[in-house]
């Protein structure tokens, strides 16, 4: 199926004939790439949703205006009805591991991978290669 858009029409889709009649704006589609995003993700910065969604700055943030996102902590925003669920969360008596890829949708698709490691950690001493560094911060995919 051939997908296109048109800045003047919105999308557009070469088959099947429902979705070929399925038009929305690019305004529309940020929007709602927006708020899929952040139900995704959680709490997130502007700068985090553009790096994801390849939006610009101005683009961005009018297609994050319409949802009324809520600020936490700083920078930080969140889907108005996340509020709640986040602040009742505690932290389980026991730790649950999990070893997930470097492709797991968590740590790929998040960037910021320093957000998801404890700063004791981002301190460890790692194996590069064949040599063992210590790093002060924790390494981006581009320093590898």
């Amino acid at each position: 199926m051939a997908v296109w858009i048109s800045s003047a029409t919105g999308i557009h889709c070469g088959a099947p004939t429902r979705v070929r009649n399925f038009k929305m704006t690019i305004e529309q589609i940020n929007t709602e790439m927006a708020r899929r995003y952040f139900e995704w993700t959680g709490p997130a910065t502007i700068a985090e949703f553009q790096w994801h969604s390849a939006l610009s700055g101005k683009a961005a943030k009018a297609a994050i205006e319409p949802l009324k996102l809520e600020a936490l902590d700083g920078d930080r925003l969140m889907a108005p009805g996340d509020r709640e669920k986040f602040e009742s969360f505690k932290i389980p008596k026991e730790a649950q591991y999990a070893l997930v890829s470097s492709i797991d949708g968590i740590s790929l698709l998040r960037r910021n991978l320093a957000s998801l490691v404890d700063e004791a950690d981002t301190r460890q001493a790692c194996l590069y290669g064949r040599k063992v560094r210590r790093r002060s911060r924790f390494a981006q995919p581009r320093d590898l």
